[in-house]
């Protein structure tokens, strides 16, 4: 398990137009913790994520955001699930 797959899977999973990143950081933290507990789950996660992090493979998923580098920082997703679902 990525950092990049967790995050996809958080965005596929909400569906709605605008998801804060706040919320993505908080669910992937959530997940990194509780798999470096499980010994048995195999990951590729090294460090908690942070904003910078999660920010860079948004822009790599192709998502654009608005507010970037701030807390209140939108994750805007309609324009590129659109464009998935095609």
């Amino acid at each position: 398990m990525t950092l990049n797959s967790v995050i996809a899977s958080i965005i596929l999973y909400r569906r709605e137009n605008k998801l804060a990143l706040a919320e993505i950081i908080e669910d992937s933290d959530f997940l990194f913790r509780y798999f470096r507990t499980m010994r048995a789950h195999a990951t590729n996660m090294h460090a908690p994520p942070t904003q910078d992090l999660i920010e860079s493979h948004i822009k790599g998923l192709g998502f654009s955001m608005e507010n970037k580098g701030k807390k209140n920082c939108k994750v805007l997703l309609e324009p590129r699930i659109s464009e998935l679902e095609n």
